[in-house]
């Protein structure tokens, strides 16, 4: 579908009603932006299509239990606020120091002056990166 999108193609959707209660009682598997990445042969590569690939990541990821908090507006001025998902600040802290530690980034700050904004007429890439903005 993510990729069905951008190339105006139809798909199709399901909608899925779940319980407050079934939601929390569920765990989550937390995949970092990073993790989509995998150095080959120098370049690091997003394998985020790459379906065995991606069920590794999974397998491997963090879980985690129900957030902390869910804040639902007791008179929504709009239908569109249902409510949202707040977390607390040491996963905040948690996913930046992981982020900060992956060796994509590590890259990434090792690499002088990566170029991280694609080319355009106006503004001709000097070089190019390997590495994309993370």
């Amino acid at each position: 579908m993510r990729k069905d999108i951008p190339n105006q193609k139809e798909f199709s959707t399901q909608s899925t009603d779940y319980s407050y209660d079934e939601i929390l009682s569920q765990s989550y598997k937390l995949v970092l932006n990073t993790d989509y990445y995998q150095l080959s042969d120098g370049l690091w590569v997003d394998r985020s299509e790459d379906d065995a690939y991606m069920k590794q990541v999974v397998e491997e990821a963090l879980e985690v239990g129900w957030w902390v908090s869910s804040v639902l507006p007791r008179a929504a001025r709009s239908n569109s606020i249902s409510g949202s998902v707040g977390y607390t600040s040491q996963l905040m802290e948690y996913l930046i120091e992981q982020v900060n530690d992956s060796a994509i980034v590590k890259a990434q700050q090792d690499e002088p002056r990566p170029t991280s904004l694609p080319a355009s007429p106006s503004r001709p890439a000097k070089r190019r990166s390997s590495l994309p903005l993370i």
